[in-house]
């Protein structure tokens, strides 16, 4: 005899001698490296496989394992195992309910072939299907929610007096969008919905007259339809590109003190552009369904013009041009958040 058929007649020996056998109730039964519900899964055995089971399993006098509730859950179901080998020899664990032991004795009467109303491992699909299959549609829906800062929008109004210096701040912000799964592809990438972003900024401007300076407290709210596509996918991050079309409301405060007196006045309009932007997400980072953000958006905007519902009573307002003109141009902005997934 070679090697090899000693080595597995003697395998075979063993085997038999310090373990019995049972056989699988379910469609399909994991074997796990440990005995935990969570544990690694490094073969499947089907409906009606003969297993073998440790002799610990059947001690004599050792009364059978209870026999599972007709639905049970998946706790209930990992509770306890019994310990088995795989098909290369290694010791595996299988959850009892899945097994009914051979025991070639009275025993056997105590146990049921078919102890489940519904196998909780049977995956297959009775045919035929129903009209309104799936269930549960498959769209779902992301909504998202963070805090930005940008660069701001450098343009003002066309002051008399010459200006000697002008400061920004940064610009802060909000962002909110709500998207559902659309039906483009059949990987289920593309979502279309609306976001919207608000956005806040004040610059400080010092004329070239003493005594005379004025603040600007510019406000934008932002409206867009969005489409957005799934770029890239690994188990921790997500990766996702949107934009569209926007139309935006551009309100500015403007705090003068002027020569002869102070006054405040406020100038708003409409504007059009796009937007294109992305974000990475980190997947279940909160818990399923719910993780943190990190994206950007480029705003581009067509020029417009602001106007004011109200004429100034100060000398320094510039009365022959008494607008507030902003040409093309671009912001940007970065932001931080947070997006749940729900159907």
């Amino acid at each position: 005899m070679t090697l090899y058929f000693k080595f597995f007649l003697f395998f075979f020996i063993i085997t038999e001698l310090l373990a019995g056998k049972g056989v699988v109730l379910v469609l399909e039964a994991p074997l796990l490296i440990a005995p935990d519900k969570n544990a690694t899964i490094v073969q499947y055995v089907r409906k009606g496989d003969i297993i073998y089971v440790n002799y610990e399993h059947f001690r004599d006098g050792q009364a059978p394992p209870l026999p599972p509730s007709e639905n049970p859950t998946l706790d209930e179901i990992y509770s306890s195992f019994y310990k088995s080998i795989d098909r290369n020899g290694n010791t595996v664990y299988i959850p009892q309910q899945y097994v009914k032991l051979i025991y070639k004795d009275e025993r056997e009467f105590d146990s049921n072939v078919s102890p489940f109303k519904y196998d909780p491992t049977d995956y297959r699909i009775i045919e035929p299907i129903s009209d309104t299959y799936p269930f549960i549609p498959p769209n779902d829906y992301r909504i998202i929610a963070g805090v930005g800062v940008g660069s701001p929008r450098k343009f003002n109004y066309d002051y008399l007096t010459e200006i000697m210096s002008q400061n920004y701040g940064f610009e802060f912000g909000g962002t909110a969008a709500m998207l559902q799964n659309i039906n483009l592809d059949e990987t289920g990438r593309f979502y279309f919905g609306g976001k919207g972003t608000l956005k806040m900024v004040r610059s400080e401007i010092i004329f070239d007259q003493e005594f005379s300076d004025a603040s600007e407290t510019k406000y934008e709210v932002i409206v867009s339809p969005t489409i957005s596509y799934d770029v890239f996918r690994s188990n921790k991050l997500l990766l996702t590109l949107y934009g569209g079309p926007f139309i935006g409301f551009n309100q500015i405060t403007i705090s003068l003190n002027g020569t002869d007196l102070s006054e405040d006045r406020t100038f708003s309009g409409y504007f059009f552009g796009a937007t294109i932007g992305s974000y990475i997400q980190f997947l279940n980072t909160i818990e399923k369904d719910f993780s943190f953000i990190l994206g950007g958006d480029a705003f581009i905007n067509a020029p417009y013009t602001l106007i004011s519902g109200s004429e100034g009573e100060s000398e320094d307002w510039n009365y022959e041009n008494d607008v507030i003109s902003n040409g093309f141009d671009a912001s940007f902005q970065i932001y931080l958040g947070f997006i749940v997934r729900t159907r």
